[in-house]
């Protein structure tokens, strides 16, 4: 079950107030207006289910070989699995049975267990909203 992205409109700055919104003090009258993003997109939530043994696929949508990636960062509940940056990967946990292609950032389960369910989050160039979020439930032992 894949949500829609919604994609966030700019936020004008009250520049006549005497504190902007990050709390700066408008000494300058001159300015027209200035525009502000807090969230470009929500995150993309996809589900997963699997059977323990299998191999499964987790995508990072929006990412391909002709993306520029400096940083990508694969966590599952909280917790960094697989980094890329500067050409090179390090894994935290699992680096025989998680894949990070790095030819698109896709991770790969070879097999997946039990102790993979949960919280997946892909972070593009250390954003501070993930591109995607999969919940993944694996059954079975």
């Amino acid at each position: 079950m894949n949500t829609k992205r919604v994609i966030g409109m700019p936020k004008p700055l009250d520049l006549e107030s005497p504190r902007n919104r990050n709390g700066t003090t408008n000494h300058n009258s001159n300015i027209s207006s200035t525009t502000r993003f807090d969230n470009v997109h929500d995150p993309e939530i996809t589900h997963v289910l699997a059977d323990a043994g299998q191999n499964v696929t987790l995508e990072c949508p929006g990412v391909s070989e002709r993306s520029v990636i400096s940083r990508l960062v694969w966590r599952a509940n909280d917790n960094r699995i697989v980094e890329y940056g500067s050409q090179s990967t390090t894994y935290f946990v699992h680096h025989n049975r998680i894949i990070l292609s790095e030819r698109n950032f896709t991770l790969f389960f070879r097999p997946v267990q039990s102790e993979d369910s949960g919280e997946y989050q892909c972070i593009v160039n250390s954003r501070n909203i993930p591109e995607v979020i999969v919940n993944l439930t694996v059954q079975g032992k």
